[in-house]
């Protein structure tokens, strides 16, 4: 580098320049010619280790220097959405820039969790900031799962697809990997694999249930709901010795998103502050706080959660209005008694299995000879709502001219949806209209697939 310089006639920053070896021996020598020798510094703005050793001095100071932050935010008078939207679009990247290689301690995580809950208002005795941050609010506000998970899964996808030698290396590694830990992007993986229960067979990944995809190739909302599905699974698995959600196992986070879009604005934040794990029962209060009466107010009998919504002589005229529900009160864990927290469906394992080892069926029945000309309508649904891995689609193409079904179908596979189920009904179309010999028009109603809204479209003749 100095003879390079020098040829160039360009002056060398010696307290900015460095050089790295992975030998020792090479290591001595280069500082006894004054060489400042590192085993890790900033590569690009990301943390690169020059050895066997795992240095996260770079990623930590990233986490510090939110520590000037931390106040502003708790003093900013914005409303609490637009914090959360501040953390995911500002905070949490300047603090994990170039996490995709670096391997850190789930210690750094809980301590971000923990200021994050502070500066939004939400450290209440009893909180835990997984199911505050990860489950009622916007998933990206956990630290743990956008910028620690997901932007790991897509970099990592990201650079499989762009290099292909990247797969090899990948194999290579596994191949012989030893159990020690180590930095870089397979090492982060394998981190990260590791907290959402996912087992690694390049390149293939499956799930805590068993289920293996092609993560690769795989629709990204696809994977995304994945992701989070095995995030949720992690966040009960940290509150599930609590004694006031027993009876939990997993939890749905689709019912528990479900039944806020059916409750008022101004009643959800009492629902979350349930939901969130804080502590409700006087009993839990007195504990730390001697000023706080186990008795309840009205009746002056032990005041519990369950005094409260089905003991208190003095609540007769609300439980009245409550009857139905009130019934089936005994058969609810304690977890959805005191805190509304829903077990996780425990169907679902079983249905994505089949989903996910089901294939696209479809028939073509014998029908009559078409004129040289034939009107081919398609069409294809979905049922499922809004929660894209429940949902099942199929399709169908009837033939206008001969007035009957040429061509019908299910889909198979994860993340079904109206959209490929228009397409397959397509496609349907036309290798009919080709293995005919007829010339086709082919009739359609997808904007996806056409992008009109005046109605059905007519598609290329043949």
């Amino acid at each position: 580098m100095q003879a390079w310089t020098d040829m160039w006639k360009l002056e060398l920053d010696h307290e900015k320049s460095y050089i790295w070896t992975s030998e020792a021996g090479s290591r001595k020598e280069a500082k006894l010619l004054g060489w400042n020798v590192v085993k890790s510094a900033k590569d690009l703005g990301a943390q690169l280790n020059y050895g066997k050793s795992n240095n996260v001095k770079i990623q930590s100071q990233r986490f510090a220097s939110l520590e000037a932050i931390w106040p502003k935010l708790r003093r900013c008078v914005a409303l609490n959405w637009q914090k959360q939207r501040l953390l995911r679009q500002a905070i949490w990247p300047k603090a994990f820039y170039g996490v995709s290689i670096c391997t850190i301690g789930w210690g750094h995580i809980k301590t971000l969790r923990t200021e994050a809950m502070k500066a939004l208002g939400f450290q209440m005795a009893g909180a835990s900031p997984g199911l505050r941050l990860g489950l009622l609010c916007h998933e990206q506000c956990d630290p743990g799962f956008f910028f620690q998970i997901w932007q790991v899964l897509t970099t990592f996808r990201r650079m499989v697809k762009k290099r292909p030698l990247f797969e090899q290396m990948w194999k290579d590694y596994m191949d012989h990997f030893d159990g020690t830990a180590k930095q870089g992007p397979f090492a982060k993986m394998l981190e990260i694999c590791q907290q959402l229960r996912w087992t690694i067979e390049v390149p293939k990944i499956a799930d805590a249930d068993g289920c293996w995809h092609d993560w690769i190739n795989m629709n990204e909302k696809v994977l995304y709901e994945l992701a989070k599905d095995a995030w949720t699974w992690k966040v009960f698995r940290e509150v599930q010795q609590r004694k006031d959600l027993d009876g939990l196992h997993g939890i749905d986070r689709r019912i528990v998103h479900q039944a806020h879009s059916r409750v008022r604005p101004h009643s959800l934040g009492s629902i979350r502050r349930l939901q969130d794990g804080t502590f409700i029962e006087p009993t839990q209060h007195a504990k730390y706080d001697l000023s706080k009466s186990v008795k309840c107010g009205l009746c002056g009998g032990d005041d519990s959660m369950e005094h409260r919504c089905t003991g208190c002589p003095q609540r007769q005229s609300i439980y009245m209005k409550h009857f139905d529900i009130l019934q089936k009160w005994a058969t609810f864990s304690r977890a959805k008694r005191i805190h509304l927290l829903p077990s996780s469906n425990p169907y679902w394992p079983s249905f994505k299995q089949m989903a996910t080892l089901k294939e696209d069926l479809w028939s073509r029945p014998r029908t009559p000879p078409e004129p040289e000309l034939c009107h081919l309508f398609t069409d294809g649904s979905c049922h499922g709502g809004r929660h894209r891995l429940y949902q099942l689609a199929a399709w169908a193409v009837v033939s206008a001219t001969n007035d009957c079904c040429i061509a019908s179908g299910a889909l198979g596979g994860l993340g079904q949806d109206i959209d490929r189920a228009e397409l397959r009904a397509i496609i349907a179309a036309v290798q009919y209209a080709v293995d005919i010999q007829k010339d086709a028009v082919i009739w359609t109603d997808s904007i996806y697939l056409c992008g009109r809204r005046d109605g059905p479209t007519l598609a290329r003749r043949r």
